[in-house]
């Protein structure tokens, strides 16, 4: 590397801050160089030993500015160790320069460094000292926070154990779900009721389809409103159980009944009923739930067949206690 300096002999110089260092402490050794800014000067390259022994840790770039003289001062900083004891003299470094208009290239040396690496004075007379334990430390919050946050899981854990084999021991559910509120079964019923007729199903000729439909919307309204188990039963059945229950008009009595005949009949009979037939049905059993939709769910006798086999035993017994 040239450098452009001026035309007179190169005068560099290398220093430190002290002639000792303790071994494995640093030093930093400083080379300069003064001259006018013409002459081109190269550089010494380092390594990573300035010599053998001595280290060189770090360099630093080579800085330039103007001194009082009006001369160019050229600097850089080396930091340099030595992990061995003993005198060391670093040798001079050496510079090529070349002054303007000359073409012959000269060299400089530079002054050579004492530098002596010791270590420190063992007193011999005095006893040897136990090695020192290590010194504890304040405990942080970062040390804590982790085993801390552990805990907090691990009872929780314990607590959430306890608890779901309580609730498995008493048959409960562990997590208690809130259940939506039910929709009473007449809004469902009129709600489907009301969807059927927009399908238009009967004016395409699905009559069979139609009915199923209708009566299955009636029986699900009957079961979720009184416990009957209609899904099950036939035609007849369902009639037998409504007709006892003297809380329900016989005018929809008829109605129920009417549609469950004519369902029947485009079912098994594959009948075909006038138009105004089938709207009929599906309107007067709207007005069966609405009108039904009042009476509570205990009034309705589900099992009337269990009634009529204890009117015989009944009167056995009441014959009995009279002859007595």
């Amino acid at each position: 590397m040239f450098l452009s300096l001026g035309a007179q002999k190169l005068r560099p110089i290398i220093s430190t801050e002290r002639d000792s260092i303790l071994i494995g402490d640093q030093i930093n050794l400083k080379i300069q160089v003064s001259i006018d800014p013409k002459t081109k000067v190269a550089w010494p390259r380092f390594e990573e030993f300035l010599m053998p022994k001595v280290e060189i840790l770090n360099r630093s770039n080579i800085d330039s500015l103007w001194n009082n003289k009006n001369e160019l001062k050229l600097e850089q900083n080396l930091t340099i160790t030595s992990f061995d004891t003993g005198y060391y003299q670093i040798p001079g470094m050496e510079f090529t320069y070349q002054n303007p208009g000359d073409e012959a290239f000269l060299k400089s040396l530079s002054n050579s460094l004492d530098l002596y690496v010791i270590t420190l004075a063992v007193d011999t007379t005095k006893a040897i000292m136990p090695i020192k334990g290590p010194i504890g430390a304040p405990i942080t919050w970062r040390e804590i926070a982790p085993w801390l946050i552990l805990g907090i899981i691990i009872i929780g854990m314990v607590i959430f154990l306890i608890y779901y084999f309580k609730r498995k021991a008493k048959k409960e559910p562990v997590f208690k779900i809130k259940s939506k509120p039910k929709i009473p079964a007449h809004i469902i019923a009129l709600s489907e009721l009301e969807q059927l007729k927009t399908k238009k199903l009967w004016q395409e000729g699905k009559f069979k389809q139609y009915y199923t439909e209708l009566i299955d919307i009636i029986r699900v309204y009957l079961e979720d409103q009184f416990g009957i188990e209609a899904m099950e039963m036939t035609s007849d059945e369902i009639n037998q159980i409504v007709a006892n229950e003297k809380l329900i008009d016989k005018d929809l009595k008829k109605k129920l009944a009417d549609a469950l005949l004519i369902a029947d009949l485009v079912k098994f009979a594959k009948e075909k009923p006038y138009a105004g037939i089938n709207d009929s049905n599906l309107e007067n059993l709207k007005v069966f739930v609405d009108q039904t939709s009042k009476i509570q769910q205990p009034t309705v006798d589900t099992n009337p067949e269990e009634k009529l086999k204890e009117i015989p035993a009944l009167e056995e017994k009441n014959k009995t206690e009279n002859s007595l």
